[in-house]
């Protein structure tokens, strides 16, 4: 058997036993640790004002490496500044296996 077949056959094989994803919700009570890291670290920091600074001021710095010729650090740059600024909804999109 050829070795990228054999390769491709197992590729298929593991999607096919994956298990289900499921999406990580916020933590509800208060008295947690998860509530409290969650708290300081995506409300109030990630959607407040020091995540919305931060997030812009990077994707400003990104544009400004576009006319130096700069272009896969100024991609870089604007892809993570745009990840800052909606750290919220991907912290609460990503899935986890269980």
């Amino acid at each position: 058997m050829n070795k990228k077949v054999l390769i491709l056959m197992m590729a298929l094989a593991f999607l096919m036993v994956a298990g289900s994803a499921f999406a990580v919700t916020a933590p509800t009570d208060p008295n947690s640790f998860g509530y409290i890291f969650y708290d300081y670290v995506v409300l109030k920091g990630l959607q407040g004002a020091i995540g919305f600074v931060a997030g812009l001021c990077i994707v400003v710095w990104g544009a400004s490496m576009l006319p130096a010729g700069k272009y896969i650090p100024a991609l870089i740059t604007i892809v993570s500044g745009g990840v800052i600024l909606a750290a919220d909804t991907i912290v609460t999109g990503f899935g986890m296996l269980i």
